[in-house]
């Protein structure tokens, strides 16, 4: 065989694994898009379930806080005076039942006189 006989040779070769990596690189790609996809709408349905999650939390919140009137539903549907924190006597106090007591302990009292001080204290701005 002569040396352009198998130079040829080899350059055929070489073209058909080119073309053989060329469809493998193609072949990749289309895998690579394929599985972006997937991710992406896996992504996406995590987000809404994230989201409806988050929703029914904040709803169960909402009822929980109604029910012992610890917070509006809507701030804009009180009246300017019923948003106004109370006034306290200087004698009133408010019974808080934190229930922190341990035998022998009087933080609860400590507890309690401290945030009535702060409440009339605030009031009495």
């Amino acid at each position: 065989m002569i040396l352009a006989e198998q130079i040829e040779q080899i350059r055929s070769r070489m073209e058909g694994i080119a073309k053989s990596e060329g469809r493998l690189v193609a072949e990749l790609a289309e895998a690579s898009k394929r599985a972006d996809e997937k991710l992406r709408n896996e992504v996406a349905e995590l987000a809404e379930e994230h989201m409806a999650r988050r929703g029914a939390v904040l709803e169960e919140l909402q009822a929980l806080a109604g029910r012992l009137g610890a917070i509006p539903r809507q701030l804009d549907q009180l009246a300017q005076e019923e948003r106004a924190p109370p006034k306290l006597q200087s004698h009133q106090t408010i019974p808080l039942n934190l229930s922190v007591r341990v035998c022998g302990d009087q933080r609860n009292e400590i507890l309690d006189r401290e945030i009535n001080n702060h409440l009339r204290r605030r009031s009495a701005r």
